[in-house]
C-alpha cells in the first residue's frame, strides 16, 4: 500500500523517509499493544507467562499503542522536518488500510456479517481507492475529504450494528468518537503554511 502510495506522490523526495516512519510506528503500535496485556493485566501476566502468547491488550491496549505510535511519528517526523501534509497523507492512507485489511477477517469468519462491517469495509475500500487516484488540487484536500467521510459513513453504518453498546443519545462510543472527530475536521483549517 505504501509503495504505492509513494508512486503517486512522486514530486517529493521524502516519500522513502515517510514510508520507513509510518512502518516503524505501526510497528511500534503492534508490539505495544501486543504487550500492553503486561501493563493492563500485570498480574495474570506474571502469573502466567505464557498468556503474553495468547492475549493481548484488547481496545485499552490499542488505544495505549495508538497514543506512543503517534507520538513517535509525530516526534520524528519533526525532527527531520518532514511536509507535515505528505506525513498526515501518508498516516490516513495508512490508516484506512488497517481498517480495511482488519475487517475482513470478521466478515470472513463471523457466521452472519453484520450489514454495517460489510458497509464500512466497501465504504472504506471505495474512500481509499479515491485517496490514491483522486487528483485534488492539495494532499490537505484529499485527506480532508477522505476523513470526513469516513467518518460520517462510519457513524451512519454503527446504526445497523445491532451489537452496538448505546452510549449517549443512542449512540455508541465509537460514534461519539467519530461525530468528535468529524466536528473537529468541519472547523479545522489545517497547519499554518509558511
Amino acid at each position: 500500500m505504501l509503495k504505492l502510495w509513494g508512486r503517486i506522490v512522486t514530486d517529493r523526495s521524502e516519500t522513502k523517509t515517510i514510508a520507513e516512519l509510518l512502518s516503524n510506528g505501526f510497528l511500534l503500535w503492534l508490539l505495544i499493544w501486543k504487550f500492553s496485556y503486561l501493563l493492563i493485566h500485570p498480574v495474570e501476566a506474571v502469573s502466567e507467562p505464557m498468556s503474553l502468547l495468547y492475549f493481548d491488550g484488547g481496545e485499552a491496549g490499542g488505544w495505549i499503542a495508538g497514543l506512543v505510535g503517534g507520538l513517535y511519528i509525530w516526534l520524528r517526523s519533526r525532527k527531520k522536518e518532514l511536509h507535515f501534509a505528505i506525513v498526515v497523507h501518508g498516516f490516513a492512507v495508512y490508516f484506512l488500510g488497517g481498517w480495511f485489511v482488519s475487517r475482513l477477517p470478521e466478515l470472513m469468519f463471523q457466521e452472519g456479517p453484520s450489514i454495517s462491517w460489510i458497509a464500512s469495509i466497501c465504504w472504506t475500500g471505495i474512500l481509499l481507492l479515491q485517496m490514491l487516484i483522486a487528483k485534488r488540487e492539495t494532499p490537505e484536500a484529499r485527506i480532508h475529504f477522505a476523513a470526513l467521510w469516513f467518518l460520517i459513513g462510519n457513524i451512519v453504518f454503527q446504526f445497523f450494528n445491532h451489537e452496538r453498546v448505546i452510549w449517549i443519545l443512542s449512540f455508541s462510543k465509537l460514534q461519539v468518537l467519530f461525530l468528535l472527530l468529524a466536528g473537529v475536521l468541519v472547523f479545522w483549517k489545517g497547519p499554518k503554511r509558511d
